[in-house]
């Protein structure tokens, strides 16, 4: 990855007081003044995210499984390049019921034997922290499916079911490195 992607994401995460302030609504400005760097997904990278979020001790156990959990990825091979967060874990509340995200991912190995392993070693290891909701996309599909699957999940973290409306935002984390320049995931 290169410095212009760090570049981008700290410019978004300039947005990031207001939108909490706010409750992370899907945009924060008047339609005309919407850009990818004033509205939602609101980007953190992972220290930032557990500064804003860990605010609560349900919060900080939840969080410290999430980080537990993405060790488990990393351990089995799987690179996790973000992670989109909605849910009652973004919202207001001392005690959100978990985290939940959708993780993009690629995987390390290639042939097909290792990665069925790595799947199934995630699986396994993620039963440990019921408080973290980890739904997969991997990054080297097809777009339509990556665009899709994002979508979808944004869509569904931002859905009001009482108002039938999409009302809430969501978060996009990053790896630390990304945001400090060292964009060599």
């Amino acid at each position: 990855m290169s410095d212009p992607l760090g570049q981008f994401v700290r410019a978004c995460q300039t947005i990031n007081p207001a939108a909490s302030a706010a409750g992370f609504p899907p945009f924060m400005a008047a339609f005309q003044q919407e850009t990818p760097l004033n509205s939602g997904p609101y980007i953190f990278d992972l220290s930032a995210f557990r500064t804003a979020f860990g605010t609560s001790p349900i919060r900080q156990t939840i969080l410290a499984d999430a980080q537990a959990a993405l060790e488990v990825l990393r351990s089995e091979g799987m690179i996790w390049h973000l992670l989109l967060v909605g849910g009652s874990f973004i919202r207001q509340g001392d005690a959100p019921s978990d985290l939940d995200a959708l993780v993009v991912y690629s995987l390390a190995p290639t042939d097909a034997e290792t990665i069925a392993r790595a799947i199934h070693g995630v699986r396994d290891g993620l039963r440990r922290y019921p408080r973290v909701d980890f739904k997969f996309c991997p990054v080297d599909v097809d777009p339509i499916i990556l665009v899709k699957r994002l979508l979808f999940f944004s869509n569904v973290f931002g859905y009001d079911k009482q108002s039938h409306t999409l009302s809430r935002g969501s978060a996009m984390i990053v790896p630390d490195a990304i945001v400090v320049g060292d964009c060599t995931q």
